[in-house]
Parts: structure tokens; C-alpha cells; sequence
């Protein structure tokens, strides 16, 4: 089973026929002049989560395929569960919806979901005093006066 929450309240819970999970890293390498390579560090990927279901005539197909379409075009971030592990900030990144002759009265569903991570950045303040480099210490303004700007208008 997929349960799949969208601010806490469950919007997709279904048997899954097939769930496709991807956890994939970079890691970095350099050459070096003796024709070896080396590698200092890995890049972690966001993770991807593959889901193949079926929704029945009874289902409501069309209610299922409303309600993911309005999170994917609203960029809602959702939590899936599996049977694997708990997924968090997930957005549906593609949604194909077939209907086949041959399965009868089920509509498949392939979802694609993808990890969203989000940065933050801080801004600190360094005190002059802690610097060490002298033009560092020269860049930052001082709190002294330096004086009235003239603002003249200069004719060529």
C-alpha cells in the first residue's frame, strides 16, 4: 500500500503494483598528473520515487486523476509512505494515466515524485578585531565619519 498525505491529510491510498525507489549519490573525481584519479567527495542526489497503481471504475478514476493534476500544478510538497520508508517533501514531477482495453475497467496510474530539499543561508557579523588580513580590515566600513558628500552637478 501507498498512502500519500498532503499537509497531513491523506489524498492517495492505494495498492501499488509496482514502486520504484532511488537513492543515487555523485561522487566527485579529479585527475592528476600521474594519470590516477582521486575522489574527496560525494554529492547526495534528491531522492526519486516511482509509483505504478491502478484505480478502479468504482474509484473514480477521474477524482483520483483531478486530485493529483491540482498537486502537481500547485507544487505541493507531500509525504508517501511505502513499504520501504517514510518520504517527505515530495513533488509529483509527472503523472501518466493509461487506459487500456486489455486491464478492463482500471485506469493506470504511473506517478513520478521527486525529493525537494530547500537551502538556507545565514548572514553573520565579524567583528574588525577578529580579522586578520589587513585589506579585509581596510573593506569593511568603519563607524567613523568620513566626511559630507558634495553634490555638485558637473558640466563637460
Amino acid at each position: 500500500m501507498v498512502y500519500m498525505f498532503s499537509n497531513g491529510v491523506p489524498m492517495f491510498v492505494k495498492g501499488s503494483l509496482k514502486e520504484n525507489h532511488n537513492a543515487s549519490s555523485t561522487i566527485t573525481e579529479f585527475p592528476l598528473e600521474d594519470g590516477s584519479t582521486i575522489s574527496d567527495h560525494t554529492i547526495i542526489k534528491p531522492k526519486n520515487l516511482t509509483i505504478e497503481s491502478g484505480v478502479m471504475d468504482e474509484d473514480t478514476p477521474s477524482d483520483t486523476y483531478s486530485a493529483l493534476l491540482k498537486a502537481k500544478d500547485n507544487r505541493e510538497l507531500l509525504d508517501v509512505q511505502t513499504k520501504l520508508t517514510l518520504y517527505s517533501s515530495m513533488a509529483i514531477e509527472s503523472i501518466d494515466a493509461v487506459e487500456d482495453a486489455t486491464v478492463g475497467d482500471i485506469v493506470l496510474f504511473t506517478l513520478k515524485l521527486k525529493e525537494v530539499r530547500f537551502a538556507t543561508s545565514k548572514q553573520v557579523s565579524i567583528p574588525r578585531s577578529k580579522l586578520k588580513d589587513k585589506k579585509a580590515k581596510d573593506k569593511m566600513q568603519s563607524k567613523k565619519s568620513r566626511g559630507e558628500v558634495d553634490h555638485k552637478q558637473v558640466t563637460i
